[in-house]
């Protein structure tokens, strides 16, 4: 009996320091790429700092890019100057298309915003706990040599939003994508999977408007 408890006890110890270091990798992922992010807004956000007019070109090149789109605009709103952000970048499907490229960015997921992503269509889910909430489904592909590019178009979401008009553009963290490829089942289905998946992991309560 006392073996079968040092043997528990060293499984128990193994599991508990393997979920430590899953924990410890996804931190430093997570930092190399906010540092990244960060690097890339300089030719801007320095500027900004220094009181100084970032050149607007720049800005509209950062704006363009989906992996950063969303970094800028906050950085810019923090700074005080979102009116700086173009505003043909400051809708819903943009902001939901950096918030899919950006997740996908992550070391933990693709290592780099995808070659090609597109907009395939926005899909409206009923709740009982908010109401209606909507999904922005995206497919996307990387090219060679990276590894996924073998899988073709996958498909991702990005959301849940609110359908209230005046509801902020970013969304709760319910952004998420399995890497299936996207013709293995229809765009609906990919949304209910996924939206039951976040619903699952409490992302509506992001929504809930307080008493």
């Amino acid at each position: 009996m006392k073996y079968v408890l040092i043997v528990l006890g060293v499984i128990v110890g193994l599991v508990v320091v393997g979920f430590l270091l899953l924990l410890l990798n996804l931190k430093l992922a997570t930092s190399r790429l906010r540092k990244r992010i960060a690097q890339k807004l300089e030719p801007v956000m320095q500027p900004v700092r220094e009181g100084r007019q970032p050149d607007p070109a720049t800005v509209r090149m950062l704006a363009a890019n989906p992996e950063i789109r969303n970094d800028l605009y906050e950085a810019l709103e923090e700074a005080g100057k979102q009116q700086l952000f173009p505003p043909e970048f400051r809708t819903r499907q943009m902001f939901a298309e950096s918030d899919m490229a950006c997740w996908l960015s992550h070391p933990n997921e693709l290592k780099s915003a995808p070659d090609e992503i597109q907009l395939v269509k926005v899909v409206t889910i009923p709740t009982t706990e908010v109401g209606e909430v909507q999904w922005y489904l995206f497919r996307f592909r990387t090219k060679a040599p990276h590894w996924a590019a073998d899988h073709g178009w996958m498909a991702g979401v990005s959301g849940p939003y609110s359908k209230d008009p005046s509801a902020k553009l970013d969304g709760p963290r319910g952004t998420y994508s399995e890497l299936d490829p996207f013709d293995s089942k229809p765009p609906e289905q990919h949304v209910k999977e996924l939206h039951e998946l976040a619903v699952s992991r409490g992302v509506l309560d992001d929504l809930k408007k307080p008493a």
